[in-house]
Parts: structure tokens; C-alpha cells; sequence
């Protein structure tokens, strides 16, 4: 795709946002520099989406079904498929890259965040355990329990079970829950989801939200990948407490460095409908994922939570140490 076109498609998706924020001529006067920088963010994401979506079409993915992921969790690549003890394959690849965005029929993974705060003067302030679970109820349909919000591995530490205390960041040791649901539209050389959340957060008082959206992910190639959740998310109760429409974007570029260990560089776009160019953040992170046999996985990130957005800061920052476990 050349560049014009990006441009055009750019401009065109300008348009909605203009629409969903407001006046975006004004927030450009008044913001500037800040808005020019959300602007590039927006188009190198939108781009990096494109660019993937077209090679797919064009062929550069692998053609094999079980390489290109029409559903890697079932059908890996051989190469990187687990076995068990007497021969059987697990059905899920070693590979991160290779795998899909739902799990296969009948499993049930155990989604895990340790997640601790790393900011200037606040470190392990909050510290929380996260745990999400997940069970595939047929090849096209994944029901969840969570305690991470919309941007996934990326939430911040505070949410599941908070430990640090009343006076470190914990206000109560556990205050949110949400109900997920994932049901498969498409599985290829890109593989797309519905996903809908309902989100009780916090559960006293009672916040009700409802988050709307795909989850995707672009096989660019055997050893790179594009993962992306946007979604909605609309306040049902306590509206005139600030439980409005929020956004988010989360994107993360996968990169299989050996069988069994994956980079990922993450980053999202998130805020407020009600005032975006005062409220929007935009993260940064780095992490690996390791696979250590048929049933776990481990990995870790560091990112810097706001380092592009509005009043953004390299001293606000927070670590997440990842387990999945697959029974």
C-alpha cells in the first residue's frame, strides 16, 4: 500500500474521531504539540495494521494452515507442536507467534499478572495479583472471568487482589471482577474475534461498564505477528460519577526469537470520550514470553505508562510477571 493511500484512510478515520471527540480543531489550539504527537502515534498504529493486513492478502504469510494460524491453538506448526508423555500433541504451539486468539475446545487456561508499581517514589505501591480464567466452550465461542482491564497484559497493578495496603495504592484487597467473552469470526493468515466484556469496577460501589470490540491478530510471518483489542467501553451505572465512554487501543508486535521464546513491544491509546485531549495516555512497554512445556507459559514487561500521552512522564512506570496455565 503506498503511502497516499495510508494518508487517505488516515484522514477518512480522522473524520470519525472528529466526530466522537468533539471539536478536534480546538483541542488541536489548544494542545499543539501534543496533539501533533497523538496524531503520528495514531497513524504509525494504523499503518502498522495495514501494512500487515496487506501482506497477508498478498500471500507474503505462509499458506500453511497450520503456520498461518487458522487456529494455532489447535493446529500449529509441527515443528513447534508440544508433546506429552506417550506421544500425543497438546495441540498448542510452543510458539507465540504461531497461536491464535482463542483456545481450543474443552481447555481451560489460568491467566496470572503480578503486577507492581514501579513509579518514582511509589515502588510496589500498589502490588497486586491478577489472575484470569478462561475456558473454550467449542472452537468458536471462549467465555472468561477477569481481573485485568481492556488493555490486557498492559493493565496497571491495583486490580484482582490489591496488597499493598489502604496507604499504598489498596483501598480494599479486592474491588473488580468482569465477565468476558470471545467468539471467533474469522481464522487465517488473521485471525478475529468479537470480544465483549462486562465489567464491575469498582464492585463497592458498584461501577457497571461494558466493553465492545475485536481482538485480532495479523501473522505477518512464521516468527512475527500483530495482536490488537480495541474496544469501547460504555458506563452503565454511576454515569454522573464520571462511569462514561472511555477508549482503548492496545497493540502489541510479536517477534518469535527461538521456538520457544517471543520479544513483544507493546503500546496502546487510551481516554476519556468526555475531554480525549486532556485524558489520553499512551504506554509503552517491552517483555518476552517464554513457553516451559505443554501446560505453562511465563513472561514478564516493563513499561513506561504514560510516555507519550497527555502529561506524560518516564517516571511513571510498572513491572508484570505472567504465568498461564493450561489444564
Amino acid at each position: 500500500m503506498s503511502l497516499c493511500a495510508i494518508y487517505f484512510i488516515y484522514n477518512r478515520r480522522k473524520v470519525v474521531t472528529l466526530r466522537a471527540v468533539g471539536n478536534l480543531a480546538d483541542l488541536n489550539k489548544k494542545h499543539g504539540g501534543k496533539m501533533r504527537k497523538l496524531s503520528a502515534f495514531v497513524g504509525l498504529a494504523l499503518s502498522m495494521v495495514l501494512a500487515g493486513a496487506v501482506q497477508a492478502q498478498d500471500g507474503s504469510a505462509p499458506s500453511d494452515p497450520a503456520t498461518t494460524g487458522t487456529d494455532p491453538a489447535l493446529a500449529p506448526a509441527a515443528s513447534d507442536t508440544m508433546v506429552a508423555p506417550g506421544g500425543a500433541t497438546t495441540g498448542v504451539s510452543q510458539s507465540l507467534v504461531a497461536r491464535g486468539v482463542q483456545g481450543a475446545a474443552g481447555s481451560l487456561t489460568i491467566h496470572t499478572l503480578v503486577g507492581i508499581n514501579m513509579s518514582k517514589g511509589a515502588v510496589a505501591k500498589p502490588f497486586s495479583i491478577a489472575p484470569d480464567i478462561f475456558y473454550a466452550v467449542s472452537d468458536q465461542l471462549q467465555l472468561g472471568l477477569v481481573h485485568n482491564g481492556p488493555l490486557g497484559w498492559q493493565t496497571q497493578p491495583g486490580t484482582g487482589l490489591c496488597l499493598s495496603g489502604k496507604e499504598n495504592g489498596c483501598p480494599k484487597v479486592w474491588n473488580n471482577v468482569g465477565f468476558d467473552a470471545l467468539f471467533s469470526l474469522m481464522k487465517g493468515s488473521t485471525d478475529l474475534s468479537a470480544h465483549g466484556t462486562v465489567y464491575l469496577a469498582p464492585v463497592d460501589p458498584l461501577f457497571v461498564q461494558v466493553a465492545l470490540g475485536v481482538a485480532g491478530k495479523l501473522h505477518i510471518n512464521e516468527t512475527m505477528a500483530l495482536f490488537f483489542d480495541p474496544s469501547i467501553l460504555v458506563g452503565v451505572t454511576k454515569r454522573d460519577q464520571g462511569n462514561k465512554e472511555r477508549i482503548y487501543l492496545p497493540v502489541e508486535f510479536q517477534f518469535q526469537l527461538q521456538p520457544q521464546l517471543a520479544l513483544v513491544a507493546m503500546t496502546a491509546l487510551y481516554g476519556s470520550l468526555d475531554g480525549f485531549g486532556d485524558s489520553y495516555v499512551i504506554p509503552f512497554g517491552l517483555g518476552a514470553f517464554y513457553n516451559v512445556n505443554e501446560m505453562i507459559d511465563v513472561g514478564g514487561r516493563f513499561s513506561f505508562d504514560n510516555l507519550l500521552g497527555n502529561n506524560s512522564s518516564a517516571d511513571v512506570r510498572s513491572l508484570s510477571l505472567l504465568v498461564n496455565v493450561r489444564l
